[in-house]
């Protein structure tokens, strides 16, 4: 299966970002590559990938290094609409001005 590259260069730069933050993340709690892909259930080779950005890495091995990491609440309160202002303003401008 081909991974499709994605084309926005914000978006790769978000992601090789974020790759960045996790091996941060590894690195000050001193745990070794080898022992983060055993604990994740990855290969060296998928933590590295993971590490470096690479987009073709699933949001599986993205979930369990976070769980890993102590982190997992980081996903699970990602975009939750009610701390998502965005949709939140949306909503708002979606009420109606009288009610009769």
């Amino acid at each position: 299966m081909a991974v499709r590259k994605i084309k926005s260069l914000s978006a790769r730069r978000a992601i090789a970002s974020l790759g960045r933050n996790i091996k941060t993340a590894r690195t000050k709690r001193r745990i070794p590559v080898k022992e983060f892909a055993e604990r994740i259930g990855v290969s060296e080779r998928t933590v590295i990938r993971l590490e470096k950005g690479d987009e073709g890495v699933s949001l599986g091995t993205l979930g369990m290094a976070c769980l890993v990491l102590g982190e997992l609440d980081l996903i699970s309160g990602f975009l939750d609409p009610a701390a998502d202002d965005t949709g939140l303003l949306i909503d708002q401008q979606k009420l109606p001005k009288r009610i009769d």
